[in-house]
């Protein structure tokens, strides 16, 4: 069997993410302690070289783990332990009403890994990502995972998801060729911005947007490379 037909075959493997949506009202963060922000970096493996990548999001929690909007503009901090090997903005806005702030990861002119953490008020969260791959073959146990930053979503909602390639151990590789990755979804509660992702001959990831409409109820969000 060919390394082609091998990757065809493994992804062609089913991942299904099922969503609760749900109706909230946006909170005044300075009279709620009761939450708590969570650092989204996903694929957290990326290439090495000078690039922005847009892969970064930022969200405020619930204390059940619900993404809380806020009713006013709220300041988070960013900072990395390693800038020559990634760096991020000093400061992004969570905008009031809007479930997420996303933000650019730049990676420098060295390889290796970095933690990049957000700070809002005393809330603190952090992720560890990987800068260069040296992987030049094709791995046996390749995978298609897809990921989106909470299983959670409000009505009347957007959330970001990636599509990528990874090993079982978790190592995310680039794509060796054009990779083709259909969505199946249930179009009465979300609908995706495109039916298809395509990750790219020598990228690691794809990116796609799941938008809720003003349903309640579970839904789910299905890639397959057929």
């Amino acid at each position: 069997m060919t390394p082609k037909k091998s990757l065809f075959f493994l992804l062609s493997l089913i991942l299904l993410l099922i969503m609760p949506l749900q109706i909230a009202s946006a909170q005044n963060l300075e009279a709620l302690s009761d939450y708590s922000i969570k650092l989204a970096i996903s694929p957290s493996r990326i290439e090495e070289g000078p690039s922005a990548h847009s892969i970064g999001y930022l969200y405020v929690l619930s204390k059940s783990g619900i993404p809380i909007t806020s009713s006013r503009d709220v300041s988070i901090t960013l900072s990395s332990d390693d800038p020559l090997i990634a760096s991020v903005p000093e400061k992004i806005i969570l905008k009031a009403n809007e479930e997420y702030a996303s933000f650019d990861v730049t990676t420098g002119t060295l390889t290796g890994n970095a933690v990049i953490t957000a700070t809002l008020d005393s809330k603190t969260t952090f992720q560890e990502i990987q800068v260069g791959n040296t992987e030049t073959h094709l791995p046996d146990d390749l995978i298609l995972e897809l990921n989106i930053p909470t299983n959670e979503m409000h009505v009347n909602s957007k959330m970001p998801f990636s599509v990528y390639l990874k090993t079982s151990d978790g190592y995310v590789i680039r794509a060796p060729f054009d990779i083709d990755v259909n969505l199946e979804y249930e179009k009465s509660l979300a609908i995706p911005n495109s039916d298809m992702l395509t990750i790219k001959k020598g990228e690691y990831y794809a990116w796609g947007t799941l938008e809720t409409n003003e349903k309640v109820g579970n839904t789910f969000l299905r890639a397959i490379q057929t």
